[in-house]
C-alpha cells in the first residue's frame, strides 16, 4: 500500500483589505507546492470568505490560517478568538452580505465549524479528482 502524503502549513494573520491578496497568493503557492493546484482557486476563494468574516464578526483582525494536506485532500482552517459558531443562513439575494458561508459550502467538498480551546475553528475540505492530482 502506498504511503499517504501529509503536510501542514500554519500562519498567524492580521486580516484586512490590504492583506487578503497576499494571503491568497501564499495559499496558491502552498497548493502548487503540494501538487494540489487544480483546486487552488477554490481554496483561495473559500479561505478569502472565511478570512473576511474574522474582523466583521469578531471585532479583531487576528486569526490563524492552517492548511493540512492528507493525500489528495486539503483541509483549510481559520481559527479566531470568538466562541460564536457561524451558521448557514437562508439566502437573501437582496442583502448586501450573508452569502459567504453559502459560497464556501458551494466551493468545498465539506465544511464545518467547531469550538476550540481559544475560540473557534471554521474549516473546509477540498479533494482533488483522480487524474487532476499533480505531484
Amino acid at each position: 500500500m502506498a504511503e499517504e502524503r501529509t503536510a501542514k502549513y500554519q500562519e498567524q494573520l492580521l486580516v484586512g483589505a490590504d492583506t487578503l491578496a497576499g494571503i491568497r497568493d501564499r495559499i496558491q503557492v502552498r497548493m502548487d507546492c503540494w501538487g494540489l493546484g487544480s483546486v487552488a482557486d477554490e481554496a483561495k476563494w473559500a479561505a478569502n470568505e472565511l478570512l473576511t468574516n474574522v474582523p466583521q464578526h469578531t471585532g479583531s483582525a487576528e486569526c490563524e490560517l492552517t492548511m493540512i494536506r492528507i493525500g489528495d485532500t486539503v483541509r483549510v482552517v481559520v481559527s479566531d478568538a470568538s466562541t460564536t459558531l457561524p451558521r448557514l443562513r437562508p439566502q437573501d439575494f437582496g442583502a448586501v452580505d450573508g452569502r459567504g458561508l453559502a459560497a464556501v459550502a458551494a466551493l468545498a467538498d465539506r465544511w464545518g465549524a467547531e469550538p476550540s480551546p481559544t475560540g473557534k475553528d471554521v474549516w473546509f475540505e477540498l479533494r482533488v479528482v483522480k487524474g487532476a492530482l499533480a505531484s
